[in-house]
């Protein structure tokens, strides 16, 4: 994993978030990178804007990633006076 090629001369960086190959959860983005000594991992995880992680992660980020409830939790950028969020 992480890698791909002939296992003998070739051997080039594999894309598992191009080739669906991630467990990133709905709502998320992958970002691809070759491991190295002080990452092993081939992939991270990320939550999309208006999404947060869940309480549960792995290797390669969140588990899950959840609706921020901006209007709950007051992070909302509407305007006080007039808007209605």
């Amino acid at each position: 994993r992480g890698y791909e090629g002939d296992g003998r001369f070739i051997c080039k960086n594999k894309n598992e978030c191009k080739d669906e190959e991630s467990t990133c959860p709905a709502n998320s983005f992958c970002v691809d990178h070759a491991p190295d000594d002080k990452d092993q991992r081939f992939y991270k995880c990320g939550c999309n804007a208006g999404f947060k992680p869940g309480s549960t992660s792995n290797d390669f980020g969140p588990e899950e990633c959840l609706d921020k409830l901006e209007c709950e939790d007051g992070s909302h950028t509407c305007d006080k006076m007039v808007g209605i969020c």
